[in-house]
């Protein structure tokens, strides 16, 4: 193995692992994307589910006030929440870019490994070939020689 083989080997191994790496970041971020979009889930269909049941309760002016409170607090909450989620998103994306990029730079060194590699295996067949065809030449000549 050239020392130029064992530095792009060198150099592919760093870029799988990195390339392991942006998968494994991407692989997080869209399970904490998948989680906050559960809690927002969850927020909407708990001001739904309260809203409903304020529909049919009862009249008393500061009942009517607290609800109305919690229902602004709620959404509020759900409102932040929203923005987890946008913040989620946005990281899957970033995670996502960082991986395909690490992909692509990986496929490039092994697409250069293969071209050196054809290169090297090019090389010993001419190598193979000149040796064979001087052998060739070397018996001819020592047979000419002989008659």
């Amino acid at each position: 193995m050239t020392q130029d083989t064992a530095q792009l080997d060198l150099v592919l191994h760093l870029r799988r692992e990195q390339e392991r790496q942006a998968g494994e970041a991407l692989r997080t971020a869209q399970s904490l994307l998948s989680e906050e979009e559960q809690r927002l889930a969850a927020l909407e269909g708990y001001a739904e589910e309260y809203h409903g049941r304020q529909a049919i309760g009862p009249s008393d002016p500061r009942v009517l006030r607290d609800a109305r409170l919690f229902l602004a607090q709620l959404e509020q909450t759900r409102q932040a929440q929203g923005h987890q989620v946008l913040r989620a998103r946005e990281a899957v994306e970033t995670a996502r870019a960082r991986w395909l990029s690490a992909r692509v730079q990986r496929e490039a060194i092994e697409r250069l490994a293969g071209r050196r590699q054809d290169e090297r295996r090019r090389g010993e067949a001419r190598a193979e070939q000149r040796q064979q065809d001087e052998l060739s030449l070397a018996a001819r000549v020592v047979a000419g020689s002989v008659h």
